[in-house]
């Protein structure tokens, strides 16, 4: 058995105690740093960085101070954050979703408006789901988020997901929902709206499906949306099946569970919808 070294392992003990309490203190400063810019904090942020942390430094689930700062709408922290040497200003997170992916999501408009003038940003970043932050704008339903987004230079309003859909086709839908389907109506609308005004906007692209958003509207029966269509879609391209948007809207149009059917009743009226029925003499497909 080997003479073990009393005096030397307690020195070990000891170096090793210190090391780990200098890894703690570290580990403390960053995250407090990172509470610091998620928590609007921006004093706290700056002496952060005169203390020289690493701002690049990552949280949970990946999230750097910029991120944090942007998913909580503080677009004081993000403007310093933005414009401080050797931010990653398109770091992404575990989800792959990078601080203007989250100001999309999380309706942000002012933060996404301090980004998209950032240098280096990439405005068309996608994340791990391949979608871009004006995908997750349009489909949260934050018109004031897309409206910033459309305007950035460089943007690609007609940018295609995984499934081929636009921003104009994640308008029909949503990630997640409201509280109240006459918001979720409202917003979807006044998104859709800006997406159709945006230059450059195809409003008759075709995902993976051959379905355009004009389709989608009527699938979906999301009918303040399809009306807004209807007046720019061109209504003889047909999907798969063979229908236009028009004859999908009429096979599968119900009243009682229509989006909006019950928030906003003025526009599901016959006169709004404005299409004729197959009783009428119309051939449906």
């Amino acid at each position: 058995m080997k003479n073990i070294n009393i005096k030397n392992t307690i020195k070990y003990v000891a170096m090793s105690s210190c090391l780990l309490s200098i890894s703690h203190l570290e580990g403390a400063a960053e995250r407090q740093y990172l509470a610091a810019a998620s928590n609007d904090d921006l004093p706290g942020v700056l002496a952060a960085i005169a203390q020289g942390v690493n701002v690049n430094v990552t949280g949970r689930i990946g999230r750097t101070a910029l991120i944090e700062a942007a998913a909580s709408d503080r677009p004081a922290v993000v403007g310093v954050l933005v414009n401080t040497p050797g931010i990653l200003v398109n770091a992404q997170d575990n989800g792959g979703r990078t601080a203007l992916h989250w100001a999309a999501a999380n309706e942000c408009p002012e933060v996404a408006r301090v980004l998209v003038n950032a240098p280096g940003i990439l405005v068309n970043a996608r994340d791990g789901k391949g979608l871009t932050a004006l995908h997750l704008a349009a489909a949260s339903g934050h018109p004031k988020v897309v409206s910033v987004l459309v305007n950035a230079p460089g943007i690609l309003v007609n940018a295609q997901d995984g499934e081929g859909r636009t921003a104009l086709h994640w308008a029909t839908e949503w990630l997640s929902g409201y509280d109240n389907s006459c918001n979720r109506l409202i917003n979807s609308q006044k998104t859709a709206e800006v997406l159709v005004n945006a230059p450059g906007i195809n409003v008759n692209a075709l995902d993976n499906t051959g379905m355009t958003a004009f389709h989608l509207a009527a699938a979906k029966q999301n009918v303040p949306v399809f009306i807004l269509l209807k007046g720019v879609a061109n209504n003889n391209i047909r999907d798969p099946q063979g229908n236009t948007a028009e004859e999908l809207m009429r096979k599968t149009y119900n009243p009682e569970l229509s989006l909006g059917s019950r928030a906003l009743s003025v526009a599901t009226s016959s006169q709004n919808l404005n299409m004729s029925t197959p009783a009428d003499g119309v051939d449906s497909h």
